[in-house]
């Protein structure tokens, strides 16, 4: 376990407090005195040694526990992490519904009632939904996709079936994309989580908010980012007492119901007195065209596209929210493809540029934006 700055300033200040007459605690505590600059200096380097030997040794005994079996390294990242690291069941994706409807007698629905999309995709509601005498406002209610996965993870305005008895007026529609729906989390994705506990759990700090929001069942990538204001004294970029963060489920994208699961899960991570402004991702499609790629002898062009195309994809998938994506990048990719003659500049038309995705979307690459000629 690492020391932090504050333990290691307590213990010098200890030591020293036993062997030298020479200060006073209060002239110690006393931020500006010389005493004080110089135990925190000291402190703070000891704390970036700490984590870092930290971090060494946490690095070889994951890599020792991923050899172990799933139920063995389950249980040892649990005992890492005092239990604070359970690895994720399957997930289903969690909605928020809108009902309405012309009648103007009382009704209710039940709690668990049935919705469906169009191709047999099924939602239950969670809570009881009712209109008195004469109401016809709109009625909104979250719900639960009955199977877990990314099945659930459905497009807005995809959830409009539904089956009344008594009142065929009432409608249902979803204003915003069904998310968090996920598999069972593998092996390499729980021991990655172990070590950003291990490295967050301090909390407050940007990335341990970023961590905190991905402990949301169905949360898998979150980005989260300072408001600062122009102040010379802080290189133009003083930080203005709130954050904003972007979160996305294994789609790239956060409906309604998700990021208000996150906002619960944030109470326990955010600094106190800290507000974060939660926004649900949606997905920015990146087109990329290649030109006069060719493959070497005994290699089949069609076979080497296809592997290129199945890089980017599965690349574009480990993106949060608001990261870009580079030119740099694809010419990565490509020159890992074993076969290629060659990746001139010239053969990456599209993007022209890098890809800085809209405030609060995630980029993602799909098979169907993915061309060769």
């Amino acid at each position: 376990m690492s020391l932090s700055q504050r333990d290691l300033f307590l213990a010098m200040r200890a030591r020293l407090l036993a062997t030298s007459s020479k200060f006073a605690p209060e002239t110690i505590d006393t931020e500006g005195q010389d005493v004080n600059l110089f135990l925190n200096l000291v402190a703070g380097a000891g704390e970036e040694l700490s984590l870092e030997s930290s971090l060494f040794d946490l690095g070889h005994y994951l890599a020792t526990v991923a050899t172990a079996g799933d139920e063995a390294a389950e249980r040892l990242v649990s005992d890492l992490t005092g239990a604070q690291v359970q690895r994720f069941r399957e997930n289903a994706a969690v909605v928020q519904l809108r009902l309405d409807r012309a009648n103007t007698f009382a009704i209710s629905l039940p709690a668990s009632y049935p919705v469906n999309t169009e191709d047999g995709v099924t939602f239950r509601t969670l809570d009881e939904v009712s209109w008195s005498q004469d109401d016809t406002d709109s009625k909104f209610v979250k719900a639960i996709c009955e199977s877990t996965g990314p099945v659930g993870n459905v497009d807005k305005d995809t959830i409009t079936q539904i089956n009344v008895e008594g009142d065929n007026t009432i409608s249902v529609n979803n204003p915003t994309v069904a998310s968090g729906g996920r598999d069972l989390e593998t092996i390499p994705e729980l021991l990655a989580r172990a070590r950003d506990w291990y490295i967050n759990a301090s909390k407050g700090t940007l990335s341990a908010i970023e961590y905190g929001a991905k402990q949301t069942p169905g949360v898998v990538s979150a980005t989260a980012r300072e408001f600062t204001r122009p102040v010379p004294a802080y290189d133009n970029a003083m930080p203005f007492f709130r954050v904003r963060m972007s979160i996305g489920d294994v789609s790239g994208q956060a409906g309604v119901a998700l990021v208000d699961d996150t906002k619960a899960t944030l109470r326990e991570w955010r600094g106190a007195g800290v507000p974060v402004l939660l926004v649900g991702s949606l997905v920015n499609e990146v087109k990329v065209k290649w030109v006069g790629l060719v493959a070497k002898q005994n290699y089949v062009l069609a076979t080497l596209t296809s592997e290129l195309s199945a890089k980017m994809i599965a690349f574009s998938g480990t993106l949060g929210p608001d990261i870009p994506i580079e030119r740099a990048d694809l010419f990565a990719i490509a020159k890992s493809v074993e076969g290629f003659d060659g990746v001139p500049k010239d053969t990456l038309v599209e993007p022209a540029d890098d890809v800085e995705p809209p405030a609060g979307y995630t980029n993602r690459i799909r098979a169907k934006d993915v061309s060769f000629s």
